[in-house]
């Protein structure tokens, strides 16, 4: 089982919204999925995530952010990640299982680097999801924030696929 590179998308300036959809497109469809996320902040940013442009209330979501736990069920996107008015350094890995006729469940971990130097832990989260739709494989995905601060210039997605 071989992992190919679905799509990638690097910001040429600051902005809310990267999206993963093989030149506009979608890419192609595969049962298991990586995204891989390095974003850079300018201000406070809540790191989100939707699938194939659905805005419905089709997500639902269980966080542990630096060890205090919470839900977020009937969302429009998987939840929020770590909100900062520091622009933090910030690394994803999401894995996801994409059966066609299945709910979409979602593992994501991440790493920020919180204040520089040796002498200041990074911060951490955990977030498992689901997308609820059952009629179709994930094409696109959007990593956008809502926040008041943008993603950075440089800021990246990647996504990765196999079956």
């Amino acid at each position: 089982m071989a992992w190919q590179k679905l799509d990638t998308t690097t910001l040429g300036s600051a902005g809310d919204t990267i999206t993963l959809n093989g030149s506009g497109s979608g890419f192609t469809a595969k049962k298991f999925l990586k995204i891989l996320s390095h974003t850079l902040a300018s201000g406070n940013i809540n790191w989100k995530l939707k699938f194939n442009n659905d805005s419905g209330n089709n997500y639902s979501n269980r966080l542990n952010d630096n060890g205090t736990e919470s839900t977020a069920v009937s969302r429009t996107e998987l939840a929020s990640f770590s909100s900062s008015s520091v622009a933090y350094d910030r690394f994803h890995v999401c894995d996801v299982i994409d059966i066609s006729a299945q709910e979409k469940l979602v593992i994501t971990h991440m790493v920020e680097s919180n204040t520089a130097g040796a002498g200041n832990a990074p911060l951490r989260e955990e977030h498992i999801g689901k997308w609820t739709n059952t009629s179709a494989q994930i094409t696109r995905g959007d990593a956008f924030n809502d926040g008041t601060g943008d993603f950075a210039t440089s800021s990246n997605v990647s996504i990765l696929g196999t079956d």
